[in-house]
């Protein structure tokens, strides 16, 4: 979990341990709803990548799948008999737009280059994610014993259920969102 189950208790000002099976539930759920909606990994992985040097888009950049918080990435080329270790001096990585720019052309092939890295958290989540998640679990929570209610009334007084996905929340998301080409 990259949010503890205290931190989401202290948010939903709740001190029950009743709900705390539910609550663990909805911030892996959260989780894997980001990792959705960002078309990115937030959880730590470990990923192996490869490319095709004939469809490499422009001569020398490789699109990664996941590029939030990307640590030990390590470029190879295969020679046909082996898998061989670019030099890291040979390529840069843009965190920005998740590629890799390969300084030296592209030879042609089918899965003749991969990419090898580590991504995501497992602690030091940025405090805007972190809120995200809260505020996401926040609304399964709130919501848990009224799905499939849009709206309710009552002696002249009515609630509507915002929309599921905020605009503040999409905002801090966006900043995590990697678009794929």
């Amino acid at each position: 979990m990259l949010v503890s189950l205290e931190d989401i208790k202290t948010y939903l000002a709740l001190s029950t341990t009743t709900y705390d099976d539910l609550l663990t539930i909805l911030e892996e759920s959260a989780e894997g709803f980001i990792e959705g909606y960002c078309n990115n990994k937030i959880l730590t992985s470990e990923e192996t990548q490869y490319f095709n040097g004939d469809d490499c888009y422009l001569d020398g950049l490789f699109f990664l799948n996941n590029n939030i918080n990307l640590s030990s990435l390590v470029l190879y080329e295969f020679n046909g008999i082996s898998w061989n270790v670019i030099d890291s001096d040979d390529y840069a990585f843009d965190d920005k737009g998740g590629f890799i720019s390969y300084s030296y052309a592209v030879s042609g092939g089918k899965r003749n280059y991969k990419a090898t890295y580590t991504c995501g958290y497992t602690t030091g989540i940025p405090n805007a994610l972190k809120l995200a998640i809260l505020k996401i679990v926040g609304k399964y929570y709130n919501k848990h014993k009224s799905d499939g209610i849009t709206d309710e009334n009552l002696d002249g007084a009515g609630i509507t259920f915002e929309k599921f996905i905020s605009d503040d929340i999409k905002l801090v998301l966006d900043k995590y969102k990697l678009t794929v080409i």
